[in-house]
């Protein structure tokens, strides 16, 4: 390959420095479509033109809160909306899941874990997560290892 001979000329193509593959992302269920409808019904926006950007961020919010067990994210969205009058973020809700698993007891607990990694294994859980206790005892959601 002479200095004028590009990768193209080759029938190559450039490397590339971005990826359009995204990661896998498992799907929100229906359970939990509905759980995030009713929290957008609970907190409607002011005016009819922002309907439309309401419901693309509750499309948002469900594949956010997509693997949370759909009975812990029901108790979360109940929990939240006793307690704030704006729109939870993915993050509020995660957080109140665990909360809600943290106060379950300790034997409880790692037996909710348990059930909790079964339920995913059973919906082939795509992206490898895992519940478990760290040293502070409190319960936290991970990526698998390959």
């Amino acid at each position: 390959m002479d200095d004028q001979t590009t990768f193209e000329d080759q029938g190559h193509r450039p490397p590339s420095t971005c990826s359009n593959v995204l990661p896998l992302r498992k799907p929100p269920s229906a359970a939990i479509k509905r759980i995030i409808a009713e929290l957008g019904l609970r907190y409607r926006p002011s005016g009819q033109a922002d309907l439309e950007e309401h419901a693309a961020s509750l499309a948002l919010l469900a594949r956010d809160v997509a693997e949370v067990p759909a009975d812990l994210l029901q108790e979360a969205a109940g929990r939240h909306a006793l307690q704030s009058p704006f729109m939870p973020k993915a993050s509020e809700l995660i957080g109140l899941a665990q909360d809600i698993l943290r106060g379950t007891g300790s034997g409880a607990e790692a037996d909710m874990a348990h059930r909790r990694n079964q339920q995913l294994r059973e919906e082939g859980n795509p992206k490898r997560l895992e519940w478990f206790y760290d040293e502070a005892g409190q319960i936290q959601l991970r990526r698998l290892s390959a």
